[in-house]
């Protein structure tokens, strides 16, 4: 299987509506063949401009391609950087900057509803991704879920599917941290790169702290629902 931790997006009903992924990087021509497999044709690229013009995804002309030119993110966390933070890390409490920023996507209202908007138009299966798959395609996920009546448990045990499906790469990008970082910053290294409950609450509850309920949140007027 290609390395991309392409999983499908539990709903209520049998029909898979939407899988998510990390970026599409590799083959091109392998990916192209994987995706169609699956039936996909849409391709929803959750990453701001800069990341992808660094790695462009490896997909043929064949898909409908969706991005976006804002950023969902407040900080910049990709696997390579984490490799030249020496010092950075020092002080800082695991899972903390996770927490902030799962927080500030509920402040990501516009776009997030624009996002929402538009998957709930497109045929089905499509693709969504980000980077690892993990926090902004996970954010999207989960609203889509929470849209279509999908359960809480069920919506929390997707988005840790995350780890299982991102494990590979995980140990190989930590494998390359330098031997000389603190005990502290290969935690808080850690805590980047994995899917925790707790950060997918800390969405939720200022998402309900600002908008009292998430169907304020996501406004009548600013989404198709189903």
């Amino acid at each position: 299987m290609l390395n991309i931790g392409l999983r499908p997006i539990q709903m209520n009903n049998a029909k898979i509506c939407a899988y998510r992924s990390r970026y599409l990087g590799g083959d091109s021509l392998a990916i192209t063949e994987y995706l169609k497999s699956f039936g996909i044709k849409t391709i929803v690229d959750l990453r701001k401009p800069s990341e992808r013009k660094d790695y462009p995804d490896q997909i043929s002309k064949d898909f409908n391609y969706i991005c976006f030119d804002f950023d969902l993110q407040n900080n910049s966390r990709s696997s390579s950087k984490c490799k030249h933070l020496r010092g950075q890390f020092l002080s800082e409490v695991p899972g903390q900057r996770m927490l902030n920023m799962y927080r500030g996507f509920a402040h990501k209202q516009k776009e997030i509803s624009q996002i929402i908007s538009i998957c709930q138009t497109l045929s089905k299966p499509y693709l969504i991704h980000c980077t690892n798959g993990k926090d902004r395609a996970g954010i999207i996920s989960a609203c889509l879920q929470k849209l279509n009546g999908v359960s809480r448990q069920i919506i929390f045990e997707d988005y840790l599917l995350s780890n299982q499906f991102n494990s590979a790469i995980n140990l190989k990008d930590f494998s390359m941290l330098p031997a000389t970082l603190s005990d502290n910053e290969r935690l808080v290294i850690k805590s980047l790169f994995e899917a925790r409950q707790e950060y997918l609450e800390a969405f939720i509850a200022e998402l309900n702290c600002t908008y009292k309920s998430f169907h304020e949140f996501l406004r009548k007027e600013d989404y198709v629902l189903n």
